[in-house]
């Protein structure tokens, strides 16, 4: 009994490993998804960020900017292990994320993950109905 659990262990965790591994969405293309990069970080740039925001479809999108290009004076002191802020930044980087789009992708991670409890648990009782039946050990 003993082989057998350590075998189902295994082989369960190995299916949703794989399940998780193959899910296509809208990361797995390696495609770029910002709008503008390299915008220096002064008065103009800053004053770009702020017109794109005011005037965004603002239903639709969400514009959010990230700091690019750490400034030389911060060279080497650690500030981009973890990413550092705009005012450490010689350029920004703009995004516009799709509300809806975030939305869809949410409701079909939980439709996958409701897929995989529904496959886990058929999984289960195969293996129990295997063990119980066959004598399996």
């Amino acid at each position: 009994m003993l082989g057998f659990n350590r075998y189902w262990r295994g082989f369960r965790s190995l299916v949703l490993v794989h399940n998780r591994n193959n899910h296509n969405g809208a990361g797995s293309m390696n495609i770029p998804n910002y709008l503008f990069s390299e915008i220096p970080n002064n008065d103009e740039g800053r004053e770009l960020v702020r017109l794109m925001r005011k005037y965004c479809n603002k239903k639709r999108f969400q514009i959010e900017v990230y700091g690019q290009h750490v400034k030389d004076e911060y060279r080497g002191t650690g500030v981009t292990r973890m990413g550092q802020n705009i005012e450490q930044s010689k350029c920004l980087r703009v995004y516009a994320r799709d509300k809806i789009e975030r939305e869809n992708k949410h409701k079909r991670y939980r439709d996958n993950w409701a897929n995989r409890q529904v496959m886990a648990d058929e999984l289960e009782n195969l293996a129990y109905n295997i063990k119980h039946n066959i004598g399996f050990k």
